[in-house]
């Protein structure tokens, strides 16, 4: 028979998705021997059932919750509604993720029950109440907002409220009992010290309403010595036991300590990095799980940018624990962590933090000044070809000097510059009804070699200028952008690959370069095995891949996509997010197929998704080299790649 509520002494740990983080804290505490209040927990199936009942409780879920308040009324020797010696219970509920804020809680339940019948009606009520909370809108905002799970997910195991009934305990007897709540650590800022409050003489909601009253938990050795003492040794296991940092709520009643929850601090940013690296120091977790500690939001806050400056910047010690956590994600990642960028300015920032190479350099923003937009249009349109020639070599030079100060910097690490990718309106005064689909990327490198060959000219020039000033190795990497077929390419590639060899002769030296595709358009990723034969490497453009896919302007998709994710029709934005069922796939295949018809092929994503941790979770699963993402994004990448990795070796432990 189905089992859908569960003593205290029944449950465990590794049944958190049934009876959520409270419940199953509860349970693990139970069985440790804390002094924890007798109580059971009401499953997230339980609440499944509810809501496909037509939020009706079953009835023989509610006979399994009288059977286990029967089972507690003879532990306690109590009643449920008794006049004589009654039962007081609080309600909580819970999920199998923190909540925090969101969550019901009644106390005192019971207190107001005429008769043990009226009093189990109470408890029903209480019980489907917080089945109810589940599906608030508020409630859903959050879970939407930290990917913990999706509202229409009806067969996910997770999918849920569970409902722990405890019996109550007193902190407002006499002066000899008090409430308090209390964290491992302190959630500010990270100090290795008990942080918290209690109240004498009082209930656990007027910790909030009687705050002149409150007291800080250090003065607890002043008013109950023995029962700080004890706190200490408890909150000290505890955070050992679930590896990770604890806020606790726990009553004296009489001079006797009760434990009534425990679950996973919340903490800044800040706190959140400190802890982590603390604790992998104290041995209480591996530096692998250091890793998985960390969300790459609270990473991503630390390094936002404020009046020029950051949170790292005004904190040494702080930013020697960041220091630290990226040694660690440096070890453990396998996907490189490239950067976007467009020139030395950007390029330098992207090194400072971190870039292992730049992915994408878009040639295009170098002539969206408008006098250097001018003189592409006189050459393109010009008649004289002395004109053309000379307008093109101070475009080329322009170009160079833009280039030169990118391979300064970066020096042997890779650089990626993407080819001429703008629509053609944007050059020439022609009108196109769909430009962005239109004589844009290789169409315009095909209609316009000159374009191609400068450019080119200027990219191997560069480096070739550079590696004799520096001494390094530079190997260019050349993008020709959208293509769709494999004669395409070979029609732009010959053109590059003339302009580059002229230049490496005449310059009497060797220089190795790579040329490479971008897969942006459904052909391109459908006959990647074919491209591959003509390509060095791969770099996906998941912007304009997406965008194909769905049939959506990146630019006009604003609203359209706000109505999908709050109807329900997408879970999240396909432009931030890789659609896996559909995008995914697509890219999935390129690289398979590519990869088997060259398997020196490299792969590479440039998109927004390149920042984004589930995308990436899927980059490192089909086998992707690198990632390239804003300059600001390097670190965070870093280390959503470096969970990427430890979650698939965790996972293939597991089989």
């Amino acid at each position: 028979m189905k089992q859908f509520v569960y003593s205290f002494n029944e449950g465990s740990g590794e049944m958190r998705s049934l009876l959520g983080t409270k419940g199953a804290a509860l349970a693990e505490m139970m069985q440790s021997g804390l002094p924890v209040p007798f109580g059971f927990t009401v499953t997230t199936e339980a609440c499944r059932r509810y809501f496909e009942n037509g939020r009706v409780l079953p009835a023989e879920i509610a006979e399994e919750i009288f059977n286990k308040m029967a089972e507690l009324e003879d532990v306690t020797g109590s009643v449920f509604g008794g006049k004589e010696n009654p039962l007081f219970v609080s309600v909580r509920t819970g999920a199998s993720a923190p909540m925090p804020g969101l969550a019901e809680t009644i106390l005192n339940l019971g207190m107001n029950a005429e008769t043990p019948e009226e009093a189990k009606e109470q408890l029903l009520e209480a019980i489907c109440d917080s089945f109810d909370s589940w599906k608030s809108s508020k409630a859903f905002e959050y879970r939407k907002k930290r990917r913990f799970f999706w509202e229409n997910d009806s067969d996910s195991e997770e999918n849920g409220a569970a409902v722990s009934v405890q019996r109550m305990v007193f902190g407002n007897l006499n002066e000899d009992s008090a409430v308090g709540i209390v964290s491992t650590r302190e959630c500010a800022n990270g100090g290795n010290r008990l942080s918290g409050k209690f109240l004498t003489n009082a209930q656990g909601n007027e910790l909030t309403r009687r705050t002149e009253e409150v007291q800080d938990i250090s003065h607890m050795t002043e008013h109950f010595p023995k029962s700080y003492e004890t706190l200490i040794k408890i909150t000290g296991i505890l955070e050992k036991h679930f590896k990770d940092v604890q806020t606790v709520q726990f009553t004296i009643e009489d001079s006797k300590l009760y434990i009534l929850l425990t679950e996973t601090a919340e903490r800044t940013p800040a706190a959140a990095l400190k802890m982590a690296v603390d604790m992998t120091n104290e041995e209480i977790i591996t530096e692998k799980e250091a890793i998985l500690r960390l969300q790459t939001e609270d990473l991503q806050e630390l390094l936002r940018m404020r009046k020029g400056r950051c949170a790292l910047d005004d904190d040494p010690e702080l930013r020697a624990y960041f220091s630290k956590l990226m040694e660690w994600a440096d070890e453990v990642r396998e996907l490189k962590v490239r950067a976007n960028a467009d020139d030395a300015k950007q390029t330098q920032q992207a090194l400072d933090f971190g870039a292992e190479g730049i992915g994408l350099c878009r040639t295009e923003n170098m002539f969206f000044d408008g006098e250097k937009m001018l003189m592409v249009r006189r050459m393109l349109l010009s008649e004289d070809e002395e004109e053309c020639r000379s307008i093109n070599a101070q475009l080329k030079e322009m170009q160079k000097e833009n280039f030169k100060g990118i391979y300064r910097i970066m020096g042997e690490r890779p650089v990626t510059i993407r080819l001429l990718d703008l629509p053609i309106n944007d050059i020439l005064p022609m009108e196109e009804e769909n430009p962005m689909l239109g004589n844009r990327g290789c169409r315009l490198e095909l209609a316009m070699p000159k374009i191609a060959e400068a450019q080119t000219e200027a990219v191997i020039e560069a480096a070739l200028e550079v590696r004799s000033e520096i001494g390094a190795d530079i190997v260019p990497e050349i993008l020709i952008p959208m293509v769709s077929t494999l004669e395409e390419l070979r029609m732009v590639k010959t053109v590059v690959k003339a302009a580059a060899e002229s230049c490496i002769k005449a310059s009497g030296e060797k220089m190795e370069y790579l040329i490479g595709t971008m897969i942006e358009t459904p052909r391109a990723a459908l006959t990647a095995d074919k491209i591959a034969q003509e390509s060095d490497f791969f770099s996906f453009g998941t912007n304009d891949l997406t965008q194909m896919v769905y049939g959506l302007s990146r630019e006009d998709m604003g609203m359209i996509i706000e109505t999908y994710v709050e109807k329900g029709v997408l879970h999240e934005n396909p432009f931030r997010t890789l659609d896996l069922d559909g995008v995914g796939r697509l890219v999935e295949l390129a690289a398979v197929t590519g990869k088997r018809a060259y398997p020196r092929l490299k792969l590479g994503i440039c998109g927004e998704q390149a920042s984004d941790s589930r995308s990436i979770e899927f980059c490192h699963k089909i086998g992707m080299n690198y990632l390239s993402c804003a300059p600001i994004k390097v670190p965070t990448t870093k280390l959503a790649a470096a969970q990427a990795a430890v979650k698939a070796a965790e996972n293939e432990e597991e089989r």
